[in-house]
């Protein structure tokens, strides 16, 4: 992507500089001006309950630019651990739970319409074949 920066966003197991492993990475492209988000996604990664994880935000562009702070709490507790924050900017995150399973359960009521109707439509042959004999 020539003249545009990306942004690199890589999930670690501990903080990248205390050893940590990245297990998932995504490449997202800086946004268009008048946007502050950017999205970028991975494949699924197992993550154990009350485990902290940490994202490594990277990108190939020389300034990160300011924002106001995003101050609802969403995120409370989280923090910038072993790095420098921008001046004046904050991160969201939004983080997805997904298990790749798509399973189709049939509804009850369907399972109960289908069972009567071939009920009735035996019923009905039964009753035919009475008659022509």
């Amino acid at each position: 992507m020539s003249g545009i920066p990306e942004v690199i966003i890589s999930l670690y197991d501990r903080l990248p500089t205390n050893g940590g492993s990245a297990l998932a990475s995504g490449t997202a492209s800086w946004p268009a001006q008048g946007e502050y988000f950017f999205d970028a996604f991975w494949h699924p990664v197992a993550v154990t309950p009350l485990h902290t994880y940490y994202l490594l935000i990277t990108s190939t562009a020389s300034f990160w630019g300011s924002a106001d702070g995003y101050s609802d709490g969403a995120y409370e507790g989280t923090s910038l651990d072993g790095f420098t924050q921008p001046p004046g900017t904050d991160f969201v995150f939004s983080t997805f739970a997904d298990d790749g399973v798509v399973a189709e359960v049939s509804e009850p009521g369907s399972l109960a319409l289908l069972g009567l109707g071939l009920l009735g439509i035996l019923a009905r042959r039964g009753v035919r074949y009475r008659l022509h004999v």
